[in-house]
C-alpha cells in the first residue's frame, strides 16, 4: 500500500496529538495519586523519581570500582529506597532509642553514621 505525503503527515500529526494527550493524562493521574499519599511516602516517591535516582539499579556490578552490592546490601538499599523496614535490624539502638530507619541514619552512637564515616576513612587511608 502506497501512502502519499499528505496522508503520512496527517497520520504523524494524529500520532503526535495522541502521544501528547496520553502524556497529559499520565501526568494528571500521577499528580492525583501523589496528592493522596502520606507525606513520608510522597517524599520517597518524589526523591525516587528525580533524574539519576535509579542509576544504581542499572550500573554494572564492578567490584574493582566499588560498584558491587552483595544480596544483603542490595536488599537493604531497596528497603531504604521504598521506606520498608530492613529485616534483622535491631529494634533498639545502642543509644537506647527506637531504631527506625531515620534514627539509624542520624544517630552518632550507632547505625549508619559511624559506618559511613569508617567507609570514607578507609577510602582515604
Amino acid at each position: 500500500m502506497i501512502i502519499d505525503q499528505s496522508t503520512r503527515e496527517a497520520m504523524e500529526s494524529k500520532k503526535s496529538a495522541c502521544l501528547l494527550e496520553n502524556e497529559k493524562m499520565m501526568k494528571s493521574a500521577y499528580q492525583d495519586i501523589l496528592q493522596r499519599l502520606p507525606d513520608t511516602l510522597k517524599r520517597l516517591t518524589l526523591l525516587n523519581s528525580e533524574k539519576g535516582a535509579s542509576i544504581w539499579l542499572t550500573t554494572l556490578p564492578l567490584q574493582s570500582c566499588g560498584y558491587y552490592l552483595n544480596k544483603e546490601c542490595f536488599r537493604d538499599a531497596l528497603c531504604m529506597r521504598y521506606g520498608w523496614r530492613i529485616p534483622n535490624m535491631a529494634a533498639v539502638c545502642v543509644c537506647g532509642s527506637m531504631n527506625t530507619m531515620n534514627h539509624a541514619l542520624i544517630c552518632p552512637r550507632g547505625g549508619f553514621v559511624m559506618k559511613r564515616h569508617n567507609e570514607i576513612r578507609d577510602l582515604e587511608a
